[in-house]
């Protein structure tokens, strides 16, 4: 090991030998490194590292770099300056090769590496020092150019500053001054955004009547309409009628929003058979949809007066049809077309080859659908001759679904010379589809005036009629009107009279509600509440026997016996509640049975017309009706309406309590209500602005408590029910018996 750490060693020169032994002494204990066994032969004054070299031991013992710095400092002026051993060194150190202690090329190299580590002054210097000193001045160089750009930036800064600046204008301690407040949008209630004819209708007083005469009615019109009852012109009447009687400048589609029984239905049909009547040929020119049949029928019977009013001049009589979906539609279809053979061997021709074509290019008489196309056209028997289809009425009146089946199937049935188009109860028919009814109907309209033959008077002319009209300017949109104007009837209420949507109530209307304690016991309070407002279970020929009635009595006025009204409707809320509640009512007045009858959307037409009938004579005097008849009722001389179970909707109940008060005359209409739907009533219908009414009038309270109901009542009632389900159950079991006999 002392061979290869001392390797090499230099005697001292003579210039210092003259040094103190104690300071020779002090630094060769200071350069000798410790536990390092010397030679005794060999006696050396000082220990020179041998030359810094690639490879060092890695076992080589080096002192901390801190300690020897201290130590060397204190010989710093007797010593030279000890060599740092390069980092190259260190790390060559851990693999050191053989050295040959004898090489002279070793010695050779420690002299260049010690003449390269002294400057131009003679003294060494350190290489790591020279690396310090190049990055300090390349570091300075940095330095003062980031200053010059800094100097740079802020002088374009200030520069700016002074360009951008503005004199602040000094403000004492007050308030500062605020922009002016920005002025509030005027107020648009909901009219706003609806078209001008919507938002400002034609208004029209319920005093507002006039003669027929004076509205232009011709005088041989009005004298039968005279003889028919009909003596002046209501309030609609007045207003619509001379918009719409030929010969009147006034052009474009009217829409009529009145109460029921306003004489809606006159004003519209005797200006529609005037202007038919003048036709020398008989076409289909005025088509009237409404959306229940019972409406079908009452309109017919008033389009006949106006067609035997307008017949006794010199017109021709209009022939009136019917199309509803109870009929027959073969039995229909005859009486609406009817088929005429008429000679013309080109056009026989031509039908030949476009039966034939279409056989052709079928796969055994069908196309893509299915659907037969033998069936499409009529071919006379007669040789040469083609069959003209010809329409046998005048003025159609109909359902939406059967008319539509017609217009696909019924032959020659067509809307090309319709001049007339009326839709009443339109919020109903609008508001359901009825197999797409609106969009035929409209699309035939529209390429029938699109023929050549067309001229701008033969466009249709449009009359929308309901008591509820509707404010959706989209479902509006779709009946394409044309220069349209709304005629409202109002309220006497002024109060209300702004009220764009708004339902009009009958002006004579009284109203009253009845809150039902125990919910069981719902029928004996509609018995008490017909016993107290004299709804008697009496018929006709019980009065004019001798007893007399309130509500069944007979009037003399000028000669004419003129009825007041009489008997009461009562609305269920579906079809067997109605049934149930009728022949509950039978078994708890066991003496009035033949007095009480049940209209439902189940029941025959001609049993309907029956049951109406029986009810104008004064035969019948209470009639259960479900709701889904509500609109489709007619009975003039109803005194009084009770609604059993709570309608669904506002409009709802306008419709149900507008079947009495008609044509100005005095009527009731009452609600029985439970505690749940007590809210509902009082404060949308009772208490709601939507519903106008007359002045002064509201919604009275009838108190009925159960405690007025002894104990004789309500076992007479338990007796009731039990017998009622015994009825129910009875044909039930009769039923199952029969299916398994089968």
């Amino acid at each position: 090991m002392a061979s290869q750490i001392y390797s090499r060693y230099i005697p001292p020169k003579k210039s210092e030998v003259s040094i103190s032994s104690d300071t020779s002494s002090k630094i060769t204990a200071i350069a000798e490194p410790p536990a390092t066994k010397q030679d005794a032969s060999s006696t050396y004054t000082r220990y020179i590292p041998p030359p810094k070299s690639k490879h060092r031991s890695q076992s080589q013992d080096v002192e901390p770099k801190k300690k020897r710095q201290i130590e060397v400092e204190s010989a710093k002026e007797q010593v030279p300056k000890l060599k740092k051993y390069k980092k190259e060194d260190k790390i060559a150190a851990r693999d050191p090769p053989p050295i040959d202690m004898e090489d002279p090329t070793s010695t050779k190299k420690s002299k260049k590496r010690k003449r390269a580590a002294v400057n131009n002054n003679g003294e060494e210097l350190d290489r790591d020092d020279a690396k310090h000193k190049k990055l300090l001045e390349k570091r300075e160089k940095a330095l003062k150019k980031a200053e010059k750009l800094s100097r740079k930036a802020a002088k374009k800064e200030t520069q700016d500053d002074l360009v951008s600046e503005e004199p602040s204008e000094l403000h004492d301690l007050v308030p500062l001054p605020q922009p002016d407040p920005v002025p509030e949008p005027p107020f648009l209630d909901d009219t706003s955004t609806l078209p001008p004819w919507l938002a400002s209708p034609i208004r029209i007083a319920p005093t507002a009547t006039a003669s027929f005469k004076d509205l232009g009615v011709r005088q041989d019109i009005a004298e039968l309409l005279h003889t028919k009852g009909f003596n002046n012109a209501f309030a609609v009447q007045a207003a619509v009628l001379p918009m719409l009687l030929p010969g009147t400048s006034q052009q474009g589609d009217i829409l009529v929003s009145a109460a029921t029984g306003s004489g809606k239905t006159l004003a519209y049909m005797l200006p529609i058979v005037e202007d038919i009547s003048h036709n020398i040929t008989t076409r289909l020119c005025g088509l009237i949809i409404m959306p229940t049949r019972e409406l079908v029928s009452q309109a017919k019977e008033v389009c006949e007066v106006c067609a035997m009013a307008v017949s006794q001049g010199n017109g021709k009589r209009v022939r009136i049809g019917t199309a509803i979906g109870s009929e027959n539609f073969k039995g229909e279809q005859g009486t609406l077309m009817e088929e005429e053979n008429r000679y013309d061997p080109a056009q026989r021709k031509e039908q030949e080859l476009r039966m034939n074509a279409r056989w052709d290019a079928s796969d055994a008489g069908t196309d893509q659908d299915d659907d037969v196309l033998c069936d499409e056209e009529s071919v006379s028997r007669l040789p040469d001759h083609v069959i003209d289809h010809i329409s046998k009425v005048d003025i159609l009146i109909c359902t939406p679904g059967r008319l539509v089946e017609h217009l696909k199937v019924t032959p020659g049935f067509t809307l090309e010379y319709i001049r007339w188009l009326v839709v009443d109860e339109a919020d109903k028919l609008l508001d359901q589809t009825f197999q797409q009814w609106l969009d035929i109907v409209m699309t035939r309209l529209s390429r029938s005036s699109e023929l050549p033959s067309k001229t701008q008077d033969d466009q249709v002319r449009k009359i929308i009629l309901s008591a509820t009209m509707t404010r959706d300017v989209g479902q509006l949109n779709g009946l394409k009107l044309r220069r349209p104007k709304l005629v409202a009837l109002e309220s006497s209420s002024q109060s209300q009279s702004n009220n764009e949507d708004s339902y009009i109530l009958p002006g004579r209307l009284i109203e009253g509600g009845i809150k039902i304690d125990e919910e069981s016991l719902k029928p004996l309070y509609l018995v008490e509440l017909m016993e107290r407002e004299h709804m008697t279970l009496r018929s006709r020929q019980d009065s004019d026997s001798g007893e007399e009635s309130p509500t069944d009595s007979r009037i003399v006025n000028s000669g004419t016996e003129v009825e007041i009204p009489h008997g009461v409707l009562i609305f269920t809320k579906s079809n067997e509640s109605a049934v149930r509640l009728g022949r509950l009512l039978a078994i708890l007045s066991p003496g009035s049975r033949h007095l009480i009858a049940t209209l439902t959307s189940t029941t025959r037409s001609s049993t309907r017309k029956s049951t109406i009938s029986s009810f104008s004579a004064g035969k019948l005097s209470i009639l259960v009706a479900s709701d889904l008849i509500s609109r489709g009722i007619d009975l003039p001389n109803l005194a009084h309406v009770i609604n059993y179970d709570m309608p669904t909707s506002v409009a709802n109940y306008v419709h149900r309590v507008g079947r009495t008060a008609r044509a100005g005359k005095k009527g009731f209409a009452w609600t029985l209500y439970i505690s749940s739907e007590g809210r509902w009533f009082w404060n949308e219908i009772a208490r709601s602005g939507a519903i106008r009414r007359a002045d002064g009038e509201k919604v009275s309270r009838v108190n009925i408590k159960a405690e007025q109901f002894d104990a004789h009542r309500r076992d007479k009632y338990e007796a009731a029910l039990e017998e009622l389900e015994k009825e129910t159950i009875t044909p039930n079991l009769s039923s199952e018996k029969q299916k398994k006999h089968e």
